[in-house]
């Protein structure tokens, strides 16, 4: 669900911050999803405005990825970041197969 490029240099321009990014213009490109471990785009703030990275989804843990994670009682090892997409899913029920939502 990632805007694309163009969307994300408006957005930014009409609040004045510059988006930077190494190298040539990346390729967003619309997925129906983003699932955990896959590289994703990110914009990670800066001195100088924005700048757009791709990383790895999911939170570094000592078992892998993690993936849902509450915010009450702990803290960030390192700064956030803003995470371009147009939607999320949650899932619902007890049991698989799970009822599947998307946000927009």
């Amino acid at each position: 669900f990632e805007d694309s490029l163009n969307d994300l240099l408006e957005a930014f321009s009409q609040l004045q911050i510059p988006l930077t990014w190494t190298g040539g213009a990346p390729n967003l490109e619309p997925r129906a999803s983003i699932r955990p471990t896959d590289p994703a785009f990110v914009i990670a703030g800066g001195p100088e405005g924005g700048r757009l990275e791709q990383l790895r989804w999911g939170f570094p843990g000592p078992r892998g990825p993690i993936i849902n994670f509450r915010t009450e009682g702990r803290s960030f090892g390192r700064g956030r970041c803003l995470v371009p997409v147009s939607g999320f899913y949650e899932f619902t029920g007890e049991k698989a197969p799970k009822s599947k939502w998307l946000f927009q």
